[in-house]
């Protein structure tokens, strides 16, 4: 019990790194629907959008 080791914000962060963005791209990203879906869809590509 207690605090979780792996927070939200470290598990995107690692996700992120993995395809190489960083915070500022990320956020850019985010406001742009479409763009935000395609890379929701290059992190998690079982989740069938």
């Amino acid at each position: 019990r207690g605090r979780p080791k792996q927070t939200w914000r470290r598990s995107v962060a690692a996700d992120m790194k993995t395809i190489g963005l960083t915070w500022p791209e990320t956020k850019r990203r985010a406001q742009d629907r479409a763009n935000w879906r395609r890379t929701v869809v290059a992190l998690c590509p079982t989740s069938g959008t």
